[in-house]
């Protein structure tokens, strides 16, 4: 059977994919999913947001570690993204 965690964890792979391009990858189709659910009145500010993933201090051992999603440019979309996704799990 197949973990939640599953939708979170990524490979140094889609983390290189996404630093290159927002919009590409895993990380970028997961985040297009939600940026679709979005509620009407945040739509027309999500042209204007910059998602990025730094690294969660203290969330790291030897076989992964932590990425914390933030997005700049309005924090009413992060805060809305975050509901979805808190994080993402590196795997190393």
């Amino acid at each position: 059977m197949f973990s939640p965690y599953n939708l979170l964890t990524i490979s140094k792979y889609d983390l290189i994919t996404f630093q290159d391009n927002p919009e590409k990858g895993r990380v970028g189709v997961i985040l297009n999913m939600i940026f679709d659910e979005l509620p009407f009145k945040l739509r027309k500010y999500a042209r204007f947001i910059t998602p990025c993933l730094n690294p969660i201090e203290g969330f790291e051992d030897q076989n992964v570690k932590g990425y914390e999603l933030n997005i700049v440019g309005n924090k009413k979309i992060e805060s809305f993204v975050r509901k979805y996704i808190p994080f993402f799990i590196l795997r190393k």
